[in-house]
């Protein structure tokens, strides 16, 4: 998950972008995987985040610069949502 969201960010070209990217996925890599191990369905989950990553993937690949932004932001949602973030000592 991780990879998928730095390489996106790298591949932007922005320098910037990509630093900020890898510091806070790295800040996060543990309080994700700590809130994910408590789902209930944490393969569900996995199965849904890797169709979201597909989708964004596909929206990248045709250009479609619109596209891949609304369907980051709904999988950025949809991940914040579902995760049990405040078990997970995020603050």
């Amino acid at each position: 998950d991780t990879d998928f969201h730095v390489t996106i960010a790298k591949t932007g070209r922005n320098q910037l972008v990509a630093v900020l990217t890898t510091a806070i996925r790295q800040a996060l890599a543990e309080p994700i995987r700590t809130a994910s191990q408590q789902l209930d369905d944490y393969q569900g989950f996995r199965r849904e985040l890797i169709r979201q990553h597909r989708r964004i993937f596909e929206a990248i690949a045709s250009r479609d610069a619109a596209r891949a932004a609304n369907l980051i932001e709904e999988h950025i949602n949809y991940s914040y949502a579902i995760l049990p973030w405040r078990s997970a000592s995020l603050h």
